[in-house]
C-alpha cells in the first residue's frame, strides 16, 4: 500500500500505517539499478530540497532565455542534462538523462514563453522535440518522468523555470533530479558491504549487508558516507529510520553508522536518512 504515503514516505491518513511507507520506500530504495542515470522530477513541490544537489543545475549560458547551445549542468555529477534519442520513437518517448557535457545529446534551445515572464521551453538539439514531464498530472507517482515528445512548445507540461539553481516544471512544481543511482564504499570489508543511493529530497537509503557466515556489525564510516554524499553535523543533523524495524533512530549528527549484529548469509539492514531541515 506505498500509495499511502506521498514520496517523503508521510502518512497521508490515518488509514495509512508507517509500515506501509516503510515497505514502499525500501522497495524503491532496493530496485534495481539501470546502467545510466534517469532524469525525473518530483511529484510537487514538496519534494524540492536547497539542500540536494542533484537537484541544482547551471546553464550555460546563463543570460538571455532566448538561447541555442544550452546546456544543464548537475551539481552532484558534474554531468549535463541530455536525450538518450531512439530511433524506435520517432514523435515521442526519447529518454531523458545525464550525460557529458560535450555530447551532442547535452544541447538545448531554450524559447522564452511570451505568455509568461521567467518561463520557458526546452528542444533538444538532437530531434528538436521539447523537453516533456510524463505522469505529471498523476498524484500518485512517487517521481514524473522525462522525455522528449513532439507537442506544442508551450504546453504545460512543456514549461520550466530556473530558480536559485532549481529546474522546476511550472505545471507540477516539482523540482528536476535524477534517479537510479547507486554508489558503493570506496573499501570492501571483505563479507560486509554498505550501499546507498540518492532518494527525492535531499534523502538517501543506506544497506548494511553481511553475507558471510556469522552475524557482524557493518561499518560505514566518514569516507564511506562522503562516498554516499552524506554529511550531518551539530549543525545540520540527519534524522534516521530503520526501515525493517520500522523505528526511527537517533539524529546523526556525525559522519558514520555501525549496523550491530547483522546476521549472516544475506542478512541486512536498511536505513533512510533525511535532512533535518526538509522534515
Amino acid at each position: 500500500m506505498a500509495e499511502c504515503c506521498s514520496d517523503e514516505g508521510k502518512r497521508h491518513d490515518a488509514f495509512c500505517s508507517d509500515v506501509d511507507c516503510d515497505a514502499g520506500l525500501r522497495e524503491e530504495a532496493s530496485a534495481p539499478p539501470r546502467e545510466r542515470f534517469d532524469a525525473v522530477a518530483t511529484p510537487s513541490a514538496k519534494g524540492c530540497s536547497s539542500s540536494d544537489p542533484g537537484q541544482r543545475w547551471e546553464a550555460s549560458p546563463s543570460g538571455t532565455l532566448n538561447a541555442s547551445g544550452v546546456t544543464l549542468k548537475q551539481a552532484s555529477s558534474g554531468l549535463c542534462l541530455g536525450v538518450v534519442e531512439d530511433s524506435s520513437k520517432p514523435t515521442c518517448g526519447s529518454q531523458v538523462t545525464v550525460m557529458d557535457c560535450g555530447k551532442p545529446g547535452a544541447k538545448w534551445t531554450r524559447v522564452a514563453d511570451p505568455a509568461a515572464p521567467g518561463q520557458f521551453a526546452l528542444l533538444s538539439e538532437t530531434n528538436h522535440q521539447p523537453l516533456d514531464l510524463y505522469g505529471g498530472a498523476d498524484p500518485g507517482r512517487r517521481n514524473s518522468d522525462l522525455q522528449t515528445c513532439a507537442s506544442p512548445e508551450f504546453k504545460d507540461n512543456n514549461l520550466w523555470a530556473l530558480t536559485a539553481g532549481a529546474l522546476s516544471s511550472t505545471y507540477t512544481k516539482g523540482c528536476v533530479h535524477t534517479a537510479n543511482v547507486t554508489v558503493t564504499t570506496p573499501k570492501q570489508l571483505g563479507p560486509t558491504n554498505v550501499w546507498a543511493r540518492p532518494m527525492v529530497g535531499g534523502k538517501v537509503a543506506m544497506f548494511f549487508f553481511n553475507v558471510g557466515t556469522q552475524s557482524a556489525d557493518v561499518a560505514c564510516d566518514a569516507a564511506c558516507f562522503a562516498a554516499a554524499g552524506v554529511s550531518p553535523s551539530a549543525a545540520k543533523p540527519f534524522a534516521a529510520r530503520d526501515l525493517i524495524a520500522h523505528s526511527d533512530l537517533p539524529d546523526l549528527t556525525a559522519p558514520g553508522y555501525v549496523a550491530k549484529g547483522v546476521p549472516g548469509s544475506g542478512g541486512s539492514v536498511t536505513l533512510l536518512l533525511a535532512p533535518k531541515a526538509d522534515q
